[in-house]
């Protein structure tokens, strides 16, 4: 099992971003947990992670307020994704009306084994507009034993009245703070060595999510040259050479790249100066193609491929 996973929160003080868990700690204090939540924010900021403890917290059999037992049989299934009366559903592969409407049928139901039913709904912006306002009529009037929390990364896509009928909570880019106390966390359970200097550079490659910053941990875990700097490119004159679109020598330093990841965060952070500097327009483009090579990278079988395919792009 990945790092991520093993050590995903599994109670709201392990939630890492500070506001998250205050305002949602303060909603669980007050009794009155309003049956539509819409958790929204960037990639790998722990959303769907507290999605699965508010689903515990709601079911937990011992009655705890804030904090799930983790022990009884609801949460055992929870953490283990088998609570039939939780269910997680992929907005982007059940974004239909159809799929909408089935939804609403069966949420009429009684949970078959806990106290009540579940559903969360990621990437919620990608719900079309017409089972939007299907789900919609769910929301307003929701059967007492359901909760629905919806997971976006695009709030801004979802039609207002669905975020006027949800509690809004907003999970910001982590802080190098937050991200240090998720990581600390693992470093403790997997007794791993690590200097503060490269706990910091960890840090910043991670930019603000959680997901990250584990996954490079667990790399540094494994390969402790993973964060060598490519000393043999000269990254400023790398991208001198990619506005000049001299492909043969870029695509020959792509070829040196110990690390395309951080090559290509220093790619952005030295065209994002460039921009804010110089008004430089005429690379939005290009930073655009980057930045879409970049996620990319994390799940291509061949790493320098995405980078590689973004400089022909620019080039030809």
């Amino acid at each position: 099992m990945t790092y991520y996973l093993k050590y995903r929160p599994q109670t709201i003080e392990e939630i890492d971003i500070t506001s998250v868990r205050v305002s949602l700690t303060n909603i669980l204090k007050s009794g009155n947990i309003p049956h539509a939540f819409l958790f929204a924010g960037p990639k790998g900021t722990g959303k769907t992670s507290l999605a699965r403890i508010l689903a515990k917290t709601i079911n937990c059999e011992n009655n705890n307020k804030v904090t799930p037992c983790g022990a009884c049989e609801q949460c055992i299934s929870i953490t283990s994704g088998t609570n039939i009366d939780v269910i997680e559903m992929d907005a982007a592969s059940n974004r239909g009306i159809d799929d909408v409407r089935a939804l609403r049928d069966i949420v009429k139901l009684a949970p078959a084994n806990a106290k009540a039913k579940v559903y969360i709904i990621d990437e919620a912006h990608m719900l079309t507009t017409e089972a939007s306002n299907a789900l919609l009529k769910t929301l307003e009037e929701p059967p007492a034993h359901v909760y629905f929390i919806l997971a976006t990364t695009n709030p801004e896509k979802l039609i207002d009245t669905i975020k006027s009928r949800t509690t809004f909570i907003s999970f910001t880019k982590a802080t190098d703070e937050e991200i240090l106390r998720s990581l600390k966390r693992v470093i403790k359970g997997e007794k791993i060595k690590i200097t503060n200097d490269n706990l910091n550079k960890i840090v910043k490659i991670s930019k603000g999510s959680f997901r990250d910053a584990v996954k490079y941990l667990e790399q540094y875990s494994h390969d402790k040259s993973f964060l060598i700097k490519d000393l043999e490119i000269d990254v400023e004159a790398f991208v001198e050479n990619l506005i000049k679109k001299d492909i043969k020598s870029i695509l020959t330093d792509v070829k040196k790249s110990k690390n395309i990841e951080s090559l290509t965060d220093q790619i952005v952070d030295i065209l994002h100066k460039k921009l804010v500097n110089s008004h430089a327009t005429e690379l939005i483009p290009l930073i655009e193609l980057i930045l879409e090579s970049s996620e990319m990278t994390k799940v291509s079988p061949i790493e320098e491929l995405p980078l590689e395919i973004a400089i022909l792009k620019w080039c030809v």
